[in-house]
């Protein structure tokens, strides 16, 4: 009873992670969606907006939408000041096939000048990611062996009846 129970716990507290991330081919435009140091870099207020569909005519096909907010917080009176604190909102919505998720993210950076052209920057990410399955376009299979042949069992949705083909 103690080891089922043991094993449950663990099962219950472990996390896996097996769904696909959203693609980043041109990051390059958007920095920050990758590393929140990059968080008021710049001086001035940065905003971006970016759209990617993959596999045109395909259905399910992944989906990725975002848009990215960030700047740099200085003391009044002293725009020159050598330090500064960097804050920004990331926002980003993908889809693949049932899969799915939005996330909202803060994220804060401090950029120390340690010469003339270099900075030494850290930052951090913390928001919140919901999660989405479309369990109504769902479709289950199984294989199962019928004498001397093979057979798949497709079902579209859970209430349908199930339709049998040969392999």
């Amino acid at each position: 009873m103690r080891l089922a129970l043991l094993l449950l716990l663990l099962v219950a507290t472990s996390s896996v992670r097996a769904q696909q991330l959203s693609q980043y081919t041109q990051y390059v435009f958007n920095q920050f969606s990758v590393n929140p140091a990059v968080a008021g870099s710049k001086d001035c207020l940065d905003i971006r907006l970016g759209f990617r569909k993959q596999w045109m005519g395909f259905e399910g096909a992944p989906t990725t939408g975002w848009a990215s907010l960030h700047g740099s917080i200085r003391q009044k009176g002293k725009p020159f000041v050598a330090n500064k604190h960097g804050i920004g909102l990331f926002l980003e919505s993908d889809n693949a096939g049932n899969w799915g998720y939005t996330r909202m993210v803060l994220a804060w950076a401090y950029h120390m000048q340690m010469s003339r052209d270099y900075f030494f920057s850290f930052g951090f990410f913390g928001g919140a990611q919901q999660m989405k399955y479309d369990i109504g376009n769902s479709t289950l299979v199984q294989i199962w062996r019928s004498g001397a042949r093979w057979e798949i069992e497709q079902r579209g949705d859970p209430r349908d009846h199930a339709r049998h083909l040969p392999l």
